[in-house]
């Protein structure tokens, strides 16, 4: 049950959802009183008036846990509605802290990100050039090898033009 405060300063129990409902049906809706006004070129007073208007009548809303009219001893009905209620509490905290989490967890990649992104630059005008690369043993073997096949390819051109001059 809702309950609204009243100007003498108590609470009003306020209409049910499904009377609600028939009454925005008949009558017109918060919505659809913009709607209108901003079509008619509504002044900024108007609409900030309407929108005072409906945060009052929010906050002047007053949610009850269980109906006044409980009985002494809780029964079935009313400790489902518990569990109920209680549910839906855990799981908005859990929506909540998920929301929070995520927030910090990307604040943190963002600002771990921005510091790499500011270091950056020291990091690779400090280092080594060579330690870029890792030394592979196997390389200098290939080139010593490659080196005796360039010295021997050469000496035997050399020995084929001396073979061509004697001829």
């Amino acid at each position: 049950d809702l309950y609204k405060l009243d100007s003498d300063g108590s609470y009003v129990k306020t209409p049910r959802k499904s009377e609600l409902r028939e009454q925005k049906i008949k009558g017109e809706s918060v919505l659809t009183k913009l709607v209108s006004w901003f079509q008619s070129s509504i002044d900024d007073k108007k609409a900030k008036e309407l929108l005072r208007e409906r945060g009052r009548e929010l906050a002047e809303t007053k949610k009850n846990f269980l109906p006044e009219d409980r009985t002494s001893m809780i029964n079935d009905e009313e400790s489902e509605k518990i569990i109920l209620s209680a549910f839906h509490y855990v799981v908005a905290l859990q929506e909540q802290i998920q929301t929070y989490l995520n927030f910090q967890i990307n604040h943190y990649l963002y600002a771990e990100f921005k510091d790499n992104v500011n270091i950056f630059p020291r990091i690779v005008s400090n280092d080594d050039w060579n330690d870029l690369i890792p030394s592979d043993t196997t390389f200098d073997d290939k080139i010593e090898d490659l080196g005796a096949k360039v010295t021997e390819i050469r000496k035997s051109l050399s020995d084929v033009q001396k073979m061509q001059t004697q001829f």
